[in-house]
């Protein structure tokens, strides 16, 4: 149920629970720089005008900015989707060396394929895309 007593939905529910020591040691990030926002930002629209209010220095925005789908986030959103989408993401290893096993949790009529299916990471700081 949600705040109102409705049943909950998946923007409803939250972002699950708090787990402290995870947080200071996560394993995994999905590392972003201020230019991958500023593409973002870019992509959906804002302006030199806006952009200008979030770097320091004047920012060309890309040609071609597949920046909204490519955000290296943990949650993906494609906006009205239709048909076939394709999006990656890039994990780095801020751990000791270990194996991590894709597990998906489609919404209903969506179908959801992950390659590859096991991230084997040798080091830290390795990267990764899937």
């Amino acid at each position: 149920m949600d705040a109102s007593k409705s049943e909950a939905n998946p923007f409803s529910r939250g972002a699950g629970d708090i787990f402290p020591n995870r947080a200071v040691d996560p394993g995994l990030v999905y590392d972003l720089s201020v230019n991958d926002y500023l593409d973002f930002l870019c992509a959906s629209g804002y302006n030199q005008t806006l952009l200008q209010k979030f770097s320091r220095y004047p920012y060309e925005c890309p040609e071609s900015n597949n920046a909204i789908l490519d955000l290296n986030y943990p949650s993906i959103i494609v906006h009205k989707l239709s048909g076939t989408v394709t999006v990656t993401r890039k994990l780095k290893n801020v751990d000791k060396p270990g194996i991590y096993v894709v597990r998906v949790r489609s919404p209903v009529g969506i179908s959801v394929d992950v390659e590859p299916k096991v991230l084997n990471f040798q080091k830290q700081g390795e990267v990764k895309k899937f």
